[in-house]
């Protein structure tokens, strides 16, 4: 009989939700400074902004963004609407170690002996 009621108490997240009830406070107010006041809003401005959607929000970065988006996902089924998948974890201003290329290594460049700091 407990753990039937211990199952049931369990909350379950849906769109209409206030952000408030499942985010901490401090991201919360900052999310609502934003006008996202509920769950289902913070799907739809991550859709819209696509992955760089926390970069307007004040005290959320890659890491928290990450979570969060992990966390809508996880509860897609419940809250009734996904994060689109064009909505990553990788920061895209941030280039990936695949995507660096060497233009111009060290070796080959040469400096005029007046800029190269070299004395005479």
């Amino acid at each position: 009989m407990v753990e039937e009621a211990a199952h049931l108490a369990v909350a379950k997240p849906y769109a209409n939700h206030a952000v408030g009830m499942w985010f901490k406070p401090m991201i919360a107010r900052h999310l609502q400074a934003n006008h996202i006041a509920t769950l289902g809003e913070l799907v739809a401005f991550c859709n819209g902004r696509g992955g760089s959607w926390w970069r307007s929000i004040a005290r959320i970065g890659t890491g928290r963004a990450t979570i969060m988006v992990r966390w809508l996902r996880a509860h897609s089924t419940t809250i009734g609407v996904n994060v689109n998948d064009d909505v990553d974890q990788r920061d895209p201003l941030v280039a990936a170690d695949a995507d660096i290329i060497e233009i111009s290594p060290e070796r080959r460049m040469a400096l005029a002996r007046d800029l190269s700091g070299k004395l005479a």
